[in-house]
């Protein structure tokens, strides 16, 4: 990891210190039909509902075309090219008033690319994004605590992750150890 000096700015204006930078490879498709190239990935320590943003040099570097009018991205694979159909989950809700009018404003410019709710998020398909654990084989596993939280938030984490499973955009998944 390569130390970082500059720090990164959210959509509401707080400041994210990164830990450092990694370059690591990145596969993007499914199983038959896929692309891969190394990508630098900024590595920071904050809550979020996304693990990684793929951004302009990421999507350059795939030679991919983004469409905000059709909902997907483009590029090139060995023997055609795929398409990736891109849909927005959730939203934070922890934005100051001058986060949200900007938000705001972003959606209203961008209208034809956001979900409004879970059933709006068609056409969604597992083979395309998926995300596993890349884990080398005799490696022990890293058990870590439950954290827990406090009951009303509780509550309200375990009814959004229903609304996703009974969606089918998310399923429970045991390894073994």
């Amino acid at each position: 990891m390569v130390l970082v000096t500059a720090p990164l700015i959210g959509f509401s204006g707080e400041i994210i210190w990164p830990i450092g930078q990694i370059l690591l490879p990145v596969k993007i498709g499914d199983a038959e039909h896929s692309t891969s190239t190394w990508m630098n990935f900024v590595v920071v320590r904050s809550p979020s509902l996304y693990n990684e943003i793929i951004g302009r040099p990421g999507v350059r570097k795939i030679q991919a075309v983004p469409s905000t009018a059709h909902r997907m991205l483009k590029f090139p694979v060995l023997g055609g090219i795929l398409t990736l159909r891109k849909q927005t989950i959730a939203i934070g809700s922890t934005l100051i008033e001058e986060g949200w009018r900007a938000l705001c404003g972003l959606l209203r410019r961008n209208l034809d690319i956001f979900a409004l709710k879970l059933e709006d998020m068609t056409g969604f398909s597992r083979h395309i994004a998926e995300h596993r654990l890349n884990v080398r084989e005799g490696c022990s596993l890293v058990r870590q605590k439950k954290r827990s939280q406090a009951p009303k938030r509780n509550k309200a984490i375990q009814e959004e992750v229903e609304k996703l499973v009974d969606a089918g955009l998310m399923k429970e998944v045991h390894y073994h150890s």
